[in-house]
């Protein structure tokens, strides 16, 4: 098993964002590809992830944790 905290606080310290800088820099993290049986029980996939890069995609982000919170109280 792998500590990724000290990493990922290393990378967010210095700004760096994306997932190949974690993946790239965490000795002993273990990837795998998560199949739909694993993810459906969390919700839809579109609000479990979602990756913002723009501002339309901001927007989105909003609109999907307002949905979020409707459906969950």
């Amino acid at each position: 098993m792998c500590d990724v905290l000290p990493p990922l606080q290393r990378l967010l310290e210095a700004t760096r964002f994306k997932v190949t800088d974690v993946l790239a820099g965490t000795r002993g993290l273990t990837v795998r590809e998560l199949g739909p049986a694993e993810i459906v029980p969390f919700g839809r996939d579109e609000m479990l992830l979602f990756n913002i890069n723009t501002p339309d995609d901001y927007v989105r982000a909003i609109d999907l944790a307002a949905e979020y919170r409707s459906h969950t109280g």
